[in-house]
């Protein structure tokens, strides 16, 4: 076959897909899609309260309270750290307190 066959099919077919309807129609939705998508994601992944309330448990690093300041430091969204506390890593009765408080939803994050 030569060159000038195997181009002159290629643009038959080009033109046969380009004049159809599914590719206008694909053409103009698919951008739409995708348009609708990169502006819907970020208004439906916002959070639906802005502030958040959060515990720090400090199991004997010494950074709960630096953490702490770092965390009241971030403006957007505004973290309230209600309280900071050093336990033991075995400490199970004060974690299973703190889990107890998000289920109650009293608080946010531990």
């Amino acid at each position: 076959m030569s060159l000038a066959l195997v181009l002159k099919i290629a643009r038959r077919e080009f033109l046969a897909r380009v004049r159809s309807k599914a590719f206008v129609v694909m053409t103009v939705m698919v951008p739409a899609f995708l348009g609708l998508y990169m502006l819907a994601l970020p208004m439906l992944a916002r959070p639906g309260n802005a502030d958040l309330r959060v515990a720090i448990l400090d199991a004997g690093t010494g950074l709960g309270d630096s953490l702490a300041e770092r965390l009241r430091a971030i403006e957007r969204p505004r973290i309230t750290v209600t309280e900071t506390s050093a336990i033991e890593s075995t400490d199970a009765a004060a974690r299973a307190r703190f889990s107890a408080a998000i289920r109650d939803r009293t608080l946010d994050v531990i």
